[in-house]
């Protein structure tokens, strides 16, 4: 076999042909099929409409796994927001959509983009790092008209896009392809039927399978639907989410090495850091730059650290193991759960039948879901909400993912079961908060500072200089109609490719941001004390999971929308903590000293300043108010 495009090229693709487990026997016909760009089934593949019956594909000849396959080019591939743009507006291409499906489904599809995602799929990321977006194609018609079984006689994979594009040059498959090819031999007439939603057998993969192939006649066997449809409905009644029903679990790891908690006073200490801002701005007396990382008294890096005992015993690190608890999206929500099922003491009485309610999870944090592992309960919080008229919009956001990047806000749950197929990460959705706090009529959120010195001890401070980023254009109230647009629903502009998008970014400094407040009759003082409560019951939440690390320190940058509440009451809401958070715009709008400020907090044997930081206290309560004494936190 003739490695295409180069030996890396090749071997990536011969990887691609084991990992989808295509038999070798296929794999000059489909290198043959690629360089003359022949597509399609030929005839071989028929999509079948009988008479008060199903949609079905059935085979047009006898096929055999070692000699059959076929490359099927996809109908059309486009981000969620042009896909929107399609079925609205482009009458063309709507009536193209509304062809490739099966009869009896595509008026459905053609009357909103809801039932269009059932069929569509995400196939890849596309454009630059800081604005990557998913691209969702919808697959030839023989790949859509197959039914599903859980035993399937049909493959069908997605070629990586290099491939398709090499298909005739990219002419015979401009939106990417598919592989299809029988597992065993098949009969002429008989029916191909494929399995929609491949992967290990979970609870999840039922309830999307369900949710997308919610038709019985997308069904190759009745008795299939029905039976996984019971089967889910069982596990669920006795199911609890994680976190909930389980008390706070020891430390991991502690590190028991003898080390002083605080730097040897008078001594100035000597820093490597990766971390520009902290080479060029760091002028505090206690510290002194070196290059020499092995030397250095303290390490600050950007680059999470894989070791911690293979640091130096003398050395300081601007990090802590285990952080993930805190940083990543889909553990945050797991270990606030378990610290507010320990501290209200709910336990395993807790939702019982999976409803993560705001009984158990911290009034301050909107109810978030992974969808890699609890799509499932995300599903029958939707359902509940929709039959109670309660709103249904959502932000998807990735596990790991930072600026913004491939966000999406949505009231369509099968757009978002549909992301938990994305390629680039584990997903979590996110209740979106439709009452937010506005500066002028715009949307903004808080960035604030949160140094931990000792979560054994809790000893962390917030700092007292925060700021806010607004959205591009004004709120509104329609939701629905304007969800696609990332400049008014969304804070975090300044990344974005287009110089017009970041350069509207508007950055307002506490100050300002005090004196709209405070026009609104908001009372600044009560909001300060709920983020300090709120960062202390942060800092708990992690203690079980981080343990002791004497040689420790961090700083985090924590994202806060403030819901509207009532009688001059608002109410902070977190909606994700940052590791090593970038300083540049707090040293623009809020004071040059903050990189000698986190300095000295984090690593000076010197008290904490208490002009800059806000110590938080040992007896702090959840004083956020309840989602019952605000107007609508949803």
């Amino acid at each position: 076999m003739e490695l295409p495009q180069g030996q890396e090229a090749g071997l990536a693709f011969v990887s691609f042909l084991r990992a989808s487990e295509v038999p070798e026997s296929l794999w000059e016909q489909i290198l043959d099929r690629i360089e003359r760009g022949d597509v399609g089934s030929q005839g071989l593949l028929q999509a079948v409409h009988s008479q008060g019956g199903p949609s079905k594909l059935v085979a047009g000849e006898d096929l055999t796994p070692t000699d059959s396959i076929f490359i099927l080019p996809n109908v059309r591939a486009a981000t969620r927001n042009d896909w929107d743009v399609i079925i609205s507006t482009d009458a063309e291409l709507k009536q193209s959509v509304v062809d490739t499906l099966p009869s009896g489904m595509s008026a459905a599809a053609s009357n909103g983009s809801a039932a269009l995602w059932r069929w569509v799929r995400p196939t890849m990321l596309a454009g630059s790092p800081s604005r990557a977006v998913t691209i969702f194609s919808l697959e030839a018609k023989e790949a859509l008209w197959a039914r599903h079984a859980e035993n399937p006689n049909i493959a069908v994979v997605p070629l990586p896009q290099p491939v398709a594009d090499a298909v005739d040059g990219g002419g015979a498959a401009p939106y990417g392809a598919l592989l299809f090819w029988p597992l065993r031999p098949i009969k002429a007439g008989e029916e191909l039927v494929r399995d929609h939603l491949p992967g290990p057998r979970s609870l999840q993969r039922a309830a999307c399978l369900l949710y997308l192939l919610c038709e019985q006649d997308r069904w190759a066997h009745t008795a299939e639907y029905q039976g996984l449809k019971a089967a889910l409905e069982a596990a669920l009644a006795g199911q609890v989410p994680p976190g909930v029903s389980k008390g706070p679990p020891s430390a991991l790891v502690e590190d028991q090495r003898s080390l002083p908690s605080q730097a040897v006073p008078g001594k100035q200490m000597t820093v490597w850091a990766d971390y520009p801002l902290v080479k060029d701005r760091l002028t505090a007396p206690a510290f002194r730059i070196i290059d020499d990382r092995e030397a250095a008294d303290i390490i600050v890096t950007s680059t999470p650290v894989k070791d911690f005992k293979a640091l130096p015993i003398n050395q300081l690190v601007n990090q802590f193991p285990f952080e993930a608890c805190l940083i990543r999206k889909d553990l945050l929500p797991q270990s606030l759960r378990r610290f507010h099922a320990a501290a209200m003491d709910v336990g395993a009485q807790a939702a019982p039948s999976g409803d993560l309610s705001a009984d158990i999870v911290p009034s301050w944090f909107p109810t978030t879901y992974d969808l890699a592992t609890e799509v499932h309960f995300f599903l029958q919080d939707y359902k509940k909400r929709a039959e109670a008229g309660q709103d249904n919009h959502w932000v998807v956001k990735l596990a790991q993912g930072t600026h913004s990047t491939d966000v999406c806000l949505t009231n369509c749950a099968e757009l978002i079961v549909r992301y938990r197929e994305a390629p680039g990460g584990d997903r979590v959705v996110q209740k979106y908060i439709t009452k937010p706090v506005l500066y002028e009529g715009r949307k903004m959120d808080l960035r604030v500072y949160l140094v931990v010195r000792s979560f054994a001890e809790a000893d962390a401070y917030l700092y007292r200089q925060w700021y806010a980023r607004v959205a591009n254009k004004e709120y509104g109230s329609d939701i629905s109609a304007t969800q696609t647009d990332f400049e008014r629903h969304f804070t975090v502009a300044c990344y974005d490719d287009d110089p017009s998008v970041s350069g509207a970014q508007l950055m307002v400094p506490r100050s300002e941001v005090v004196s709209e407040l405070e026009r609104q009759g908001i009372d600044v003082t009560d909001m300060e004390e709920q983020l300090c409560s709120m960062a202390r019951n942060l800092v708990s939440a992690a203690q079980a999971q981080i343990g002791g690390w004497p040689r420790s320190r961090a700083v985090y940058g924590l994202d806060v929308m403030l819901a509207s509440g009532t009688n001059g009451k608002c109410s902070p809401q977190l909606l994700e903590v940052n590791f090593c958070p970038d300083f540049t715009s707090l040293l623009k709008y809020g004071t040059e000293e903050a990189v000698n400020d986190f300095m000295m907090a984090c690593f000076s044997s010197k008290p904490v300043s208490a002009e800059r930081f806000q110590k938080l206290k040992e007896d702090c309560t959840d004083a956020t108010p309840g989602l019952k004494e605000l107007e609508s936190i949803d």
